[in-house]
């Protein structure tokens, strides 16, 4: 009936109102976002409102001094753990055999990683000697893992590092920017391509050559996947799988850094497997170090997928 028209128009004409005000607020900044939701709200309620946010502001200095504090405990635990570790490696190294596979079964045991080692890369991890983690980045916030080789018939790096930037205005870790070692592979070991034979048609004669195509690795890991500069556009699918491809990456980083390498030995002996939880092996520790994994900078598209190469990162809550 009429009624029932009149209703629909009315909210056809409050959702195209909301859409219009949304529009319009996306293209304000913060500043000129809050002082014109501020300027709506009646004398004495902004009065409250500007209470409020005093008291959020006394919060975030208590925020910030409390991750100050919290990047010092850490910095200095990282400082008593170091020997530790390094007396670890000399262990796993010894010059009497040390731990043959220590590193490579250490990694084959968390499931998460393990899925990412092929049986041609298991030889190469064989001459893994050591990994290492820091966070300190200088003035940038994130982490980097190193792996240390010993000298082999695949690569000629003693060293490989796989780094993470993190957002330093977000709360949560969200990736910026991630940066991989080149690894200089000796001629025709290098485990990230496959050599596949194809036929080239040419004036009427067919003939076979030979190309690399892109194959499976664990050393894939230290070629990460890149957002593209802002004039390239994706469309929502691309920028989509783009988005899963970075979480997927930082999803393994997180694992090697926060599981594997504190507790190698219990990974190595298989202590730390938990056949009840595939991708953790300890509910209970380092849950305040978790990161939201989710939260990454994703691609621009065409359809409304925000970020960029080095700025406005959109981040996802899992």
């Amino acid at each position: 009936d009429e009624s029932d028209e009149d209703d629909d128009d009315d909210d056809d004409e409050m959702d195209g109102a909301a859409l219009m005000r949304r529009m319009a607020m996306l293209n304000m900044s913060a500043t000129q976002r809050r002082d014109a939701a501020v300027a709506e709200l009646p004398k004495d309620v902004q009065g409250r409102v500007e209470a409020l946010e005093t008291l959020q502001k006394t919060t975030d200095e208590l925020h910030d001094e409390f991750n100050a504090k919290l990047k010092a405990l850490r910095a200095e635990y990282d400082q008593k753990k170091a020997p530790l570790f390094q007396q670890r490696a000399a262990v796993v190294n010894g010059a009497d055999g040390g731990v043959p596979k220590f590193w490579l079964q250490a990694l084959q045991n968390h499931p998460e990683v393990a899925e990412e080692i092929t049986k041609a890369d298991e030889p190469i991890l064989e001459y893994l000697s050591d990994i290492k983690c820091t966070s300190d980045l200088g003035e940038k916030k994130g982490f980097q893992i190193l792996f240390a080789f010993k000298e082999n018939p695949y690569f000629t790096n003693t060293e490989l590092t796989k780094t993470y930037v993190l957002d330093p205005d977000d709360d949560d870790d969200c990736v910026s920017e991630a940066l991989g070692s080149d690894i200089a592979w000796k001629e025709g070991k290098d485990v990230t391509v496959k050599v596949v034979e194809k036929k080239q048609k040419k004036k009427g004669k067919v003939r076979t050559v030979k190309v690399e195509e892109p194959t499976d690795s664990f050393f894939n890991f230290f070629s990460p996947p890149q957002v593209p500069d802002e004039d390239a556009e994706l469309d929502e699918e691309e920028a989509e799988a783009l988005n899963e491809q970075m979480e997927h990456d930082y999803d393994i980083g997180y694992a090697i850094k926060e599981k594997v390498v504190p507790r190698a030995v219990n990974w190595f002996t298989g202590l730390a497997v938990d056949p009840e939880n595939d991708f953790d092996d300890d509910d209970d520790d380092d849950d305040d170090d978790v990161v939201d994994t989710s939260k990454m900078k994703s691609a621009r598209g065409k359809h409304g997928a925000e970020g960029g190469n080095q700025e406005n990162p959109e981040c996802k809550q899992q």
